[in-house]
């Protein structure tokens, strides 16, 4: 799990909304980013709907645990993870359908999203931790959404010292063919003994928003520094100074700052509809 010091919220995606508003687009274009820019949003909503279950959950005398959910929370768990993870799906889609959108910038156009992050890792470069844990949330979502093609699973709630989190566990038992432990699970999971023979614990879906959407800050810097470039309505950007300006380091992303409302929210607004140039 990589080390979560700052967290994503709405204001994240409205600075880039306000920056992509300075320039002009085609139609197809100002669809893609707006596709994906709504998106980014639903998946804030589906990480928080999470962490709202298990606040609802009772702590133990142990304060580093919970006393464990109901059936019913459980059940609830289980189901939104499945959701948050089709939305973490989806939203990569429209990533890579936002690259192929803007041929003249990456070149590029995918048609699944594995080949995909491959290449947008390399491009930006992450480092691999980061590069786990995207292709980590990946993979545990093609089980859920592709049983036919994994050995059956059943599933638990579970929590341990190095994830004390109350989250989803997969196990099942040994394929038969030539891999019979889903790629991306394991079979060393501390709690082994209650769920043989493989395990797949969901990735922290704070951290997974975390690193998706700091993907996505790096697609939009690279149309940004392009597309100013090529604007009458803006300065020329580096790709340096666009990526100071999509990833500004005055964006509240404090633990505490996590819920902030976005600011068209706020204002009732409608999308942010500007074109001016930088100052």
């Amino acid at each position: 799990m990589v080390q979560i010091s700052r967290i994503v919220n709405e204001r994240t995606v409205d600075g880039w909304q306000l920056e992509m508003a300075r320039l002009k687009f085609n139609r197809f274009e100002e669809v893609a980013i707006q596709n994906t820019l709504e998106a980014c949003r639903h998946l804030l909503k589906r990480r928080d709907v999470l962490d709202a279950i298990r606040d609802e959950i009772p702590p133990s005398v142990n304060p580093k645990w919970s006393a464990g959910p109901t059936d019913k929370q459980q059940t609830e768990l289980y189901r939104q993870t499945v959701s948050y993870f089709d939305t973490y799906y989806s939203t990569l889609s429209q990533l890579s359908g936002l690259v192929a959108r803007f041929s003249g910038v990456f070149g590029k156009n995918f048609s699944d999203n594995g080949p995909f992050l491959k290449w947008v890792t390399d491009r930006f470069e992450l480092p691999q931790p980061l590069q786990e844990e995207l292709e980590k949330s990946r993979l545990f979502r093609a089980i859920l959404a592709h049983p036919q093609q994994f050995p059956p699973y059943d599933w638990a709630t579970t929590a341990f010292d190095s994830y004390p989190n109350v989250h989803i566990v997969l196990w099942g038992p040994l394929g038969r063919g030539a891999k019979p432990v889903p790629e991306g699970a394991r079979t060393d999971h501390p709690l082994a003994v209650r769920f043989p023979d493989w395990q797949f614990d969901a990735p922290d879906e704070v951290s997974a928003t975390n690193v998706l959407l700091t993907l996505g800050a790096l697609v939009f810097s690279d149309i940004l520094s392009a597309r100013a470039s090529a604007s009458s309505f803006a300065s020329n950007l580096t790709v340096e100074q666009a990526r100071t300006r999509i990833m500004s380091a005055d964006s509240p992303m404090s633990p505490a700052d996590r819920h902030t409302r976005s600011l068209f929210e706020i204002a009732e607004a409608g999308p942010a509809s500007v074109t001016k140039e930088w100052k």
